[in-house]
């Protein structure tokens, strides 16, 4: 029998990210591997002590700074594999594992964009990569749809970590020169929070006049909120599985890819963005009508028997107010709850494709087809566990 790898884990364990980082490597070690990890929950300690003299096989690492990247850069040349899950640090040449922090911010756009809104906000620190790409898919899918995007980058202690804690006041001083009603992405969940909080303290209501939207779905933070808040759901359980099995193929001198991108979930709604930014009331009650039946099959014919207007005004107004035509809206509905589906559970195909509205399992299999470029099982493959070649 070989000798077991030993491996450090340089995360933050306090931390939401860094906890299900952790998971997610241990899930991938209950059926793959098994290492011998060194690690303590602290942030400021290094975690596997004298990083200098250590002698390990490689590293997982949540690089967040200038210091642990060149501790970082300095095991590499000793021979110890590193691979990056922070995706802090701009132009970083370490393997990385990471969230597709674009791919978050289109999806925060386009549910912006799905409710109505045309004037949107941003706040995240200028230098940190993950920030700047998801502010690059918001005001790229912004753009494409017609809508305007404020940025603020409020001031902070660190180059980095972009101020976690970000001053309220500078906050609520953005917040109150946006025309609304507006819709905010906050890059991450903690910054929502302070947003959140902002708007409440200079009496801007939420999510009437300000919807807001975090990055991570943490529990904590999104159910302390004031209202709760919706977020972006990130797989980063995923992303530690992904990490450990990149890792193990660098350790064992298996040709990998050196960057791989995790796609996120989708927008999980709490009270803080379930609002439609849309003046036409019968509009707003088509919606709701169509985000009720995310689980069941409609037409737009069934949606009018239910609506006093006609066709063609109903047809007129999406288009205006919403970008795209009833039964679009009606197929993306039932698509991200398709999505969602895939992500997060485990049932057959056949029960996913009429639990999200669908009449036959072959038209949701054209449609997420021709929607997403993949079939449902290839979807749902991103999210799972992957078979060792």
């Amino acid at each position: 029998m070989g000798r077991e790898p030993v491996v450090g884990i340089l995360v933050d364990y306090l931390s939401h990210y860094g906890r299900n980082i952790i998971l997610g490597v241990g899930r991938y070690l209950r059926t793959q591997e098994r290492w011998a990890l060194r690690g303590e929950p602290r942030r400021v300690v290094p975690p596997i002590g004298n990083l200098k003299n250590w002698r390990g096989d490689g590293v997982i690492a949540q690089i967040w700074d200038d210091e642990r990247c060149e501790r970082m850069m300095e095991l590499k040349a000793r021979g110890i594999h590193v691979v990056d899950v922070g995706g802090v640090i701009p132009g970083l040449t370490l393997p990385q594992v990471t969230p597709d922090d674009r791919a978050i911010g289109e999806l925060a756009a386009d549910y912006f964009i799905s409710r109505g809104f045309r004037r949107l906000g941003f706040s995240g620190p200028a230098g940190h990569a993950a920030a700047d790409l998801r502010l690059a898919g918001f005001q790229q899918r912004a753009a494409k749809a017609g809508a305007a995007v404020s940025v603020f980058e409020p001031k902070r202690l660190h180059r980095y970590a972009g101020g976690l804690e970000a001053d309220i006041g500078e906050l609520g001083k953005w917040v109150k020169t946006l025309a609304k009603p507006v819709g905010i992405l906050g890059w991450h969940d903690g910054r929502a929070r302070q947003i959140a909080e902002a708007s409440y303290q200079i009496g801007v209501r939420i999510p009437e006049e300000v919807a807001i939207v975090g990055v991570d779905d943490d529990e904590i933070n999104c159910e302390l909120g004031n209202p709760p808040l919706s977020s972006v759901a990130v797989a980063i359980e995923q992303v530690g599985y992904q990490a450990a099995a990149m890792l193990a193929d660098l350790m064992a001198g298996r040709a990998r890819p050196q960057r791989l991108l995790v796609p996120p979930i989708g927008v999980v709604t709490r009270r803080s963005s379930d609002s439609l930014a849309i003046e036409d009331p019968d509009i707003v009650e088509a919606m709701r009508i169509i985000r009720d039946h995310a689980n069941k099959p409609l037409t737009v014919k069934e949606l009018l028997h239910a609506m006093p207007i006609s066709r063609r005004y109903m047809e007129r107004q999406f288009k205006l107010l919403v970008g795209h035509s009833p039964r679009q809206e009606i197929e993306r509905v039932h698509l991200e709850r398709a999505k969602r589906l895939l992500s997060e559970t485990n049932w057959p195909l056949p029960r996913v494709a009429n639990e999200s509205g669908y009449m036959s399992y072959e038209h949701f299999t054209h449609v997420f087809r021709r929607r997403e470029g993949s079939s449902p099982g290839a979807y749902r493959r991103r999210f799972s566990e992957p078979r060792r070649r």
